[in-house]
This record gives C-alpha cells, sequence and structure tokens, in this order.
C-alpha cells in the first residue's frame, strides 16, 4: 500500500521533502487576516525536509499563470 511505502521511506530517511505554505493571510483587513493553513500543519517534522513560502494566501499561492508567474 502507498501509505505504508512512503512511512517505511520517512523512517529510513531515503526521501526529500519540499513543503510550502502561504506568505500572508486570507481576510478582511490588519487582525482578521489569517494562513488558512498554520507553518506548523504545513510541514512535517522530518530532518530530509526543505521549507519554503510561496507568495500569496491560500487561495492565492497555487495559481500559476506561465512558468515566471510566482503565484499570485
Amino acid at each position: 500500500m502507498l501509505a505504508d511505502e512512503f512511512s517505511k521511506m520517512l523512517l529510513a530517511n531515503t526521501l526529500k521533502i519540499d513543503t510550502f505554505q502561504e506568505s500572508r493571510g486570507y481576510g478582511p483587513i490588519g487582525l482578521l487576516r489569517r494562513r488558512i493553513v498554520e507553518p506548523n500543519s504545513a510541514s512535517l517534522d522530518y530532518a530530509l525536509q526543505e521549507k519554503d513560502t510561496i507568495e500569496g494566501n491560500h487561495l492565492t499561492m497555487c495559481r500559476f499563470y506561465g512558468p515566471d508567474d510566482n503565484g499570485k
């Protein structure tokens, strides 16, 4: 099963993982603007993980219009 194989690779430290999170919160203004996914939920507790952010909030961070678009 895929989940079992994935778990084995994590335990063996043989898999490099890249995780991404939103750089900005979502909401009307100021203090009401919050991240949809908090940084600790957007990553794993894993030694071979690379963490990075994508410019934008949760709704806009994965909308790309071409290879040079940064996701806004």
